[in-house]
């Protein structure tokens, strides 16, 4: 019985622009490597909503865009996230980007709930469990995989996956460190290792600091 992948970027406007480096060992086929995963990609020009069944799985990503927690955080530089910061990030817009974020990451499964998905720029593991637990997603049976950054505006990488579907083997953080004496900590790399029907799939979920204050300043 053949297996296959799908992964599905969400690259309009209105579902943001992301980044996810990863790399998978996976048959399409049996005991046939898969050399050629062009037809593997979704785009918003060829997506399939069909079912999948137990023989294949989407693979999405999502940058979130500072899904913060309303509540400050004394450790963290979140301020301008709270309801009294310069975004006036209060509870009512906290549970209606919770609410609309839960509409889209349904879209994009399809007929059925996508069964990996990775985010950038969520503040903790909170959030990530509001999301999943806390909106209609909590009918799909998802995990985390979450693991606390060093940024200093506590922005981190996390996870999502089916549990119906995928398991989690093992999971770390890669640590991104760089050179220069007076660099900034960024955000780990998330190193997840998930089967997939026996089956083992490797995903890399990363975000590189932005380039906001110029090439020169962001080197490397």
């Amino acid at each position: 019985m053949s297996q296959q992948i799908q992964f599905y970027f969400c690259n309009m406007r209105f579902l943001w622009t992301i980044l996810f480096a990863f790399a998978f060992t996976l048959c399409f086929g049996q005991n046939q490597k898969a050399t050629d995963t062009t037809d593997a990609w979704l785009t918003v020009n060829n997506f399939d909503d069909s079912y999948r069944g137990e023989n294949e799985i989407r693979i999405g990503f999502w940058n979130l865009e500072n899904l913060f927690h309303p509540s400050d955080d004394s450790l963290k530089n979140d301020d301008s996230f709270t309801p009294s910061g310069n975004n006036h990030f209060n509870w009512y817009k906290y549970n209606e980007k919770l609410k609309n974020l839960s509409k889209v990451i349904t879209a994009v499964g399809g007929w059925e709930p996508i069964e990996i998905m990775g985010f950038c720029e969520v503040e903790n593991k909170q959030v990530v469990e509001d999301l999943i637990y806390k909106t209609p997603l909590k009918e799909t049976n998802y995990g985390i995989v979450h693991v606390e950054s060093p940024d200093n505006r506590g922005i981190d990488v996390a996870l999502i996956y089916n549990r119906d579907k995928i398991k989690i083997d093992t999971f770390k953080a890669i640590t991104v460190d760089f050179l220069e004496p007076d660099s900034r900590p960024t955000r780990d790399i998330l190193h997840v290792e998930a089967l997939f029907r026996k089956k083992k799939i490797h995903i890399f979920i990363n975000h590189w600091p932005s380039r906001y204050g110029g090439h020169l300043v962001t080197v490397p």
